[in-house]
């Protein structure tokens, strides 16, 4: 298995591995360019989970509106720390999913650091 760490300055986090036999694509929701489309109107649960390498912060977009944000519980004496962010959220059908890392807390060089590994860092929604 491959681990890598991935350093994402402020964009929306792309490098999800669909094509992995643990990604879920179910019930017609598409995932393209780091977003999930939700494929019809509802209410979606939205979750996501990450491993930081770095202090940061970062945010659940809905149509590339902040709608919730995961703050990085790393500290000097840390070396990684997981935290997980999610909500309930009525949808219509073609809204987009996404998280971007946020300015606010980043280290003062700019890159976020992760563990892009599937059992720690994911993120997806389904409709209840």
């Amino acid at each position: 298995m491959l681990i890598k760490q991935v350093m994402i300055y402020f964009p929306v986090i792309a490098d999800w591995n669909v094509g992995d036999h643990h990604s879920h694509l179910k019930g017609d929701m598409d995932y393209n360019h780091g977003k999930l489309t939700v494929p019809k109107d509802g209410r979606y649960y939205i979750y996501a989970h990450l491993h930081f390498l770095s202090e940061g912060r970062v945010q659940i977009l809905v149509n590339d509106d902040v709608v919730s944000a995961i703050t990085s519980p790393f500290t000097k004496e840390s070396t990684a720390e997981t935290a997980n962010g999610s909500g309930l959220f009525v949808l219509n059908a073609t809204d987009t999913i996404s998280l971007k890392i946020s300015i606010w807390r980043a280290p003062r060089d700019g890159l976020v650091k992760f563990w892009m590994q599937r059992q720690t860092c994911y993120f997806g929604a389904f409709l209840i």
